[in-house]
């Protein structure tokens, strides 16, 4: 992949959370990514496949904000079920 990507400047950024871990990876690249490229790149790193298929969906519905993280999830009633600290 990198051969591909020619990635520059790797930095990894890890959270931890009630459930386990948060890691955020920044890096560039010399290559221009369109936003299909950085859910295949989320993926391939070991992101949930489901979150990744709807952001998939969100890209190809032309949604700006596609790839949305949140600190604290709520239920249908809008109830708190998790929140990160």
């Amino acid at each position: 992949m990198q051969k591909f990507l020619q990635f520059k400047g790797i930095g990894i950024d890890k959270k931890k959370t009630k459930h386990g871990w948060h890691l955020r990876f920044g890096f560039t690249t010399e290559r221009e990514l369109d936003d299909r490229d950085i859910v295949f790149l989320q993926l391939f790193c070991g992101s949930d496949r489901n979150r990744e298929m709807f952001n998939w969906l969100r890209c190809k519905s032309h949604c700006k904000n596609w790839n949305a993280l949140f600190s604290e999830k709520v239920d249908s009633t809008g109830k708190v079920i998790s929140k990160e600290k």
